[in-house]
């Protein structure tokens, strides 16, 4: 983060493993969001500098654009994986999520009545497990999308790539 009027580093946020490929921050000023090319969405506290949370959800390809609502409580995110995922970012993470999270083993949350890491396993597929974050996953025909945005009356417009 740069001072502009200055031209001088103010802080640096660290703790992302690859591309970072977005960026956003939320609409009362507070809270920084960056996504990355492997899926990952870091929550950072602009005030101090530090990591508030680590969300996960979007399979490979990456995220490519984030967009917050109105009352800055609430994050979306478009990914290559053709899905758009809606996130709670004012839910505090719990203890439990915390050691995954730093330890690096999956979360084991239940999102949409099942298990995802259960489900993925039986289905024999690597999809990326979602933290206990996501609200929701609205899935398209297999086109990626590129952009998402919020209105300021909390309607999520998305656009991508038609792939017949």
């Amino acid at each position: 983060m740069w001072d502009i009027n200055h031209g001088n580093a103010v802080r640096m946020f660290t703790g992302h493993t690859s591309n970072i490929t977005a960026l956003a921050c939320s609409p009362n000023g507070r809270t920084l969001a960056s996504a990355d090319d492997a899926g990952n969405i870091m929550l950072w506290d602009l005030t101090s500098g530090r990591r508030e949370k680590r969300m996960r959800g979007h399979g490979k390809g990456g995220i490519w654009s984030l967009s917050w609502n109105v009352e800055s409580s609430v994050l979306v995110s478009a990914g290559v994986d053709g899905t758009v995922r809606v996130w709670d970012c004012v839910k505090r993470l719990s203890e439990e999520t915390k050691t995954n999270l730093l330890t690096g083993k999956p979360a084991t949350d239940v999102v949409g009545g099942a298990k995802t890491d259960a489900a993925a396993a039986k289905k024999g597929k690597k999809d990326a497990v979602a933290t206990a974050d996501l609200i929701s996953c609205f899935p398209t025909k297999k086109s990626p999308v590129y952009k998402v945005q919020f209105t300021r009356m909390n309607l999520v417009l998305a656009g991508g790539a038609y792939m017949p």
